[in-house]
């Protein structure tokens, strides 16, 4: 797994952090943990086909695919799925 360089940015009472992950072979999965408490989280599919589950529920998600999960929420589990390699990019904000 490979992980890209995290930016962090404050502007007026709006903190956010960016990232990206890339998952190269089928066996990559990553946990995303928020790393900005209380903040929301988007991970945006660029690339791949990936599965995410959040607790017990799984979904398969195809690129250009937005997954947006609440402030306090439980870690998002992403694992790629079929032969291409998956990228993500990931948003924090917290107000």
């Amino acid at each position: 797994i490979i992980k890209g360089v995290r930016m962090q940015a404050r502007t007026g009472s709006t903190t956010a952090i960016a990232s990206w992950e890339l998952l190269p072979t089928a066996q990559d999965s990553v946990d995303l943990r928020l790393l900005l408490s209380g903040a929301e989280r988007f991970v945006y599919v660029v690339e791949g086909a990936v599965e995410a589950t959040v607790d017990t529920r799984r979904v398969v998600v195809s690129p250009g695919a937005l997954l947006v999960s609440a402030s306090g929420g439980p870690p998002l589990r992403v694992s790629r799925q079929g032969s291409q390699r998956a990228l993500l990019l990931v948003f924090e904000a917290r107000r």
